[in-house]
């Protein structure tokens, strides 16, 4: 992956931690991240290319669901924000404005989320594992 692909998908997931419950800085991430898969075929040309991106997806579940959500079909995963649970314990992880929130919404705090039919997948979670699969596929 050359310097400016990596900047890109690193601003991406900057700009997502930087704002967590946005599903278009999330979807923006995760076609960066597709097209890096699609750039990295390019750069091999050998083979089929849903023979590669079928052998990408079987080596990572994040890239494979990276790869769902950015087919954009219809039924198939999608981005969604939805309210989770916060228990008390684990409020030091939040950040003061979602905590705020959570005090207003019964200890919850919207989170973005991937959908694939009855599975659910903090897109955040998911997202950082696609970018480090990236990273290890070298």
């Amino acid at each position: 992956m050359t310097s400016e692909e990596q900047h890109s998908i690193t601003t991406a997931l900057a700009a997502l931690e930087a704002r967590p419950m946005s599903r278009k800085t999330a979807m923006l991430l995760a076609l960066v991240i597709d097209a890096e898969i699609d750039r990295r075929f390019d750069a091999t040309n050998d083979g089929d290319l849903l023979d590669y991106r079928a052998l990408v997806a079987a080596g990572s579940e994040a890239l494979a669901l990276v790869m769902e959500l950015a087919a954009l079909r219809a039924g198939g995963a999608q981005l969604v924000l939805e309210p989770v649970a916060v228990p008390l314990a684990a409020m030091g992880g939040v950040s003061e404005a979602e905590y705020m929130v959570s005090l207003y919404n019964g200890a919850t705090v919207p989170r973005v989320l991937i959908a694939v039919g009855e599975a659910w997948h903090e897109a955040l979670g998911v997202l950082r594992a696609a970018v480090a699969a990236l990273g290890r596929e070298r």
